[in-house]
Protein backbone atom coordinates (compact mmCIF):
# COMPACT_ATOMS: atom_id res chain seq x y z
CA UNK A 1 0.00 0.00 0.00
CA UNK A 2 1.10 3.46 -0.96
CA UNK A 3 -0.43 7.03 0.04
CA UNK A 4 -1.18 8.82 -2.86
CA UNK A 5 -1.18 11.97 -1.29
CA UNK A 6 2.44 11.57 -0.98
CA UNK A 7 3.38 11.48 -4.54
CA UNK A 8 1.65 14.82 -5.38
CA UNK A 9 4.21 17.87 -5.46
CA UNK A 10 4.11 20.56 -2.64
CA UNK A 11 2.72 19.79 0.69
CA UNK A 12 -1.14 18.96 -0.06
CA UNK A 13 -3.49 19.31 2.55
CA UNK A 14 -5.19 16.10 3.79
CA UNK A 15 -9.04 15.56 3.94
CA UNK A 16 -9.84 16.06 0.35
CA UNK A 17 -11.97 14.17 -1.80
CA UNK A 18 -10.38 10.81 -4.21
CA UNK A 19 -12.43 9.76 -7.22
CA UNK A 20 -12.34 7.16 -7.44
CA UNK A 21 -13.26 6.93 -3.77
CA UNK A 22 -10.02 4.18 -2.79
CA UNK A 23 -10.91 0.69 -0.68
CA UNK A 24 -9.22 2.68 2.58
CA UNK A 25 -11.69 5.47 2.65
CA UNK A 26 -8.50 7.92 2.91
CA UNK A 27 -5.64 8.19 0.74
CA UNK A 28 -3.66 4.63 0.94
CA UNK A 29 -3.62 2.81 -2.04
CA UNK A 30 -3.64 -0.91 -1.79
CA UNK A 31 -2.93 -3.04 -5.09
CA UNK A 32 -4.50 -5.77 -3.59
CA UNK A 33 -7.88 -4.02 -3.26
CA UNK A 34 -7.51 -0.82 -5.52
CA UNK A 35 -7.71 -1.19 -9.34
CA UNK A 36 -4.69 0.97 -11.82
CA UNK A 37 -6.34 3.79 -13.26
CA UNK A 38 -7.05 7.65 -12.87
CA UNK A 39 -7.16 9.28 -9.71
CA UNK A 40 -8.57 12.75 -9.06
CA UNK A 41 -7.82 14.52 -5.79
CA UNK A 42 -9.64 17.73 -5.38
CA UNK A 43 -9.01 19.98 -2.06
CA UNK A 44 -10.76 23.19 -1.73
CA UNK A 45 -9.15 25.65 1.62
CA UNK A 46 -9.44 28.91 2.60
CA UNK A 47 -6.22 29.89 0.42
CA UNK A 48 -5.67 26.73 -1.43
CA UNK A 49 -6.95 24.93 -4.85
CA UNK A 50 -5.98 21.20 -5.33
CA UNK A 51 -7.17 19.36 -8.16
CA UNK A 52 -4.48 16.58 -9.41
CA UNK A 53 -4.63 13.63 -11.63
CA UNK A 54 -2.59 10.30 -10.09
CA UNK A 55 -2.15 7.28 -13.11
CA UNK A 56 -1.44 4.41 -11.05
CA UNK A 57 0.13 1.08 -13.21
CA UNK A 58 0.58 -1.92 -11.55
CA UNK A 59 3.51 -4.04 -12.60
CA UNK A 60 2.87 -7.94 -11.80
CA UNK A 61 6.68 -8.99 -9.64
CA UNK A 62 8.47 -11.68 -11.61
CA UNK A 63 7.98 -15.27 -10.10
CA UNK A 64 11.58 -16.89 -9.80
CA UNK A 65 9.69 -20.28 -9.73
CA UNK A 66 8.66 -22.65 -6.24
CA UNK A 67 10.72 -23.82 -4.01
CA UNK A 68 11.80 -27.52 -5.09
CA UNK A 69 14.58 -30.24 -3.55
CA UNK A 70 16.85 -32.47 -5.33
CA UNK A 71 18.75 -35.10 -4.69
CA UNK A 72 21.62 -36.22 -7.02
CA UNK A 73 24.57 -38.33 -6.63
CA UNK A 74 28.33 -36.47 -7.11
CA UNK A 75 29.18 -38.08 -10.06
CA UNK A 76 25.92 -37.47 -11.95
CA UNK A 77 26.46 -35.84 -15.38
CA UNK A 78 25.89 -32.07 -15.57
CA UNK A 79 21.68 -30.62 -15.88
CA UNK A 80 20.29 -27.43 -16.45
CA UNK A 81 18.48 -26.08 -12.72
CA UNK A 82 15.74 -24.03 -14.92
CA UNK A 83 14.40 -27.82 -15.79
Amino acid sequence: PISLLDLIDGNPEPGGTWLPALASGTDIFDPNIDTAGIYNYKYTGDCELVDVDIDVTIQQANFAGNNNTITICNDAPSFDLFN
